[in-house]
């Protein structure tokens, strides 16, 4: 059974429930990327924090802030009042099962780690809110936006701050490998969320280095001595951490780049 599969059991989210959810509270921000295009402003009672935080949100800041948001303690969830609960997974056990007493309907799902991962998740929120039909209509732009193209045979690093890069077995790698790149941590046999030194990267640069423009202290000054010791040796674009965690319009927005940087390249 795969672990989106496992989640789902575990959620009982595999029938329709009986009344449309009108309360729906997420504390999980790749939650709320699919909640932006499925659902309707009315169900939403709450989001998760991290929407509204212009550096770790997956949905537009001006859609985000139009709701109420939650931290994510059972106290939190419990004051919402939803009717629907939508959290991670691993969830917090103890937290879960205080939500659970209360009686409310608890769905847990996991971060997507490919782009049919993605559009399985699609399918279960919006058919767990009676919006089925906007759930086909996203699944549809996603499988578009992520179609297959020709390799071009180059090697693409996604280098964040503090040396985070991604390897195989995450949503990133796929959609790397979707647009016509090698990814070059499956290279260095790194982990699918490793950290690699900056002295390796230099040693052993890859073709392209997708790196976020923005970045502050330690971060910025690791990803300034990249970009100088790398200058004229390797293309380094501007890759936004925000593509990168989360499925759903992420998807989109994500591919729409790197088929941009494909474009430009020598």
């Amino acid at each position: 059974m795969s672990l989106l599969a496992g989640a789902l059991a575990l959620s009982g989210c595999g029938t329709q429930p009986s009344v449309t959810p009108h309360r729906i509270v997420s504390d999980n921000p790749c939650v709320d990327a699919i909640l932006a295009d499925v659902a309707t402003p009315a169900q939403i009672g709450a989001i998760s924090a991290y929407s509204q935080d212009p550096r770790a949100t997956s949905v537009p800041l001006d859609w985000a802030r139009t709701f109420p948001s939650v931290n994510g303690t059972a106290e939190d969830i419990i004051a919402a009042r939803p009717s629907l609960y939508l959290t991670g997974s691993p969830a917090n056990q103890a937290m879960r099962a205080a939500v659970e007493r209360a009686g409310i309907r608890t769905i847990a799902l996991p971060v997507p780690n490919s782009v049919a991962e993605s559009e399985a998740q699609i399918r279960v929120v919006a058919r767990a809110i009676g919006r089925g039909e906007a759930g086909k209509a996203l699944v549809k732009r996603v499988e578009a936006a992520a179609r297959p193209v020709a390799s071009t045979h180059r090697s693409a690093l996604i280098y964040q701050g503090g040396g985070l890069i991604l390897g195989a077995g995450t949503l990133a790698d796929d959609l790397l490998t979707r647009s016509g790149f090698v990814n070059a941590a499956r290279i260095y046999g790194s982990r699918p969320w490793d950290v690699q030194p900056l002295e390796r990267v230099i040693m052993q640069p890859p073709d392209i280095i997708l790196a976020p423009h923005r970045a502050a202290g330690e971060e910025a000054h690791g990803l300034l001595q990249l970009r100088a010791a790398l200058r004229g040796r390797v293309t380094v674009a501007d890759f936004s951490p925000q593509l990168l965690y989360c499925g759903a319009g992420s998807i989109i927005r994500a591919r729409a780049r790197l088929d941009q940087i494909r474009a430009h390249l020598k």
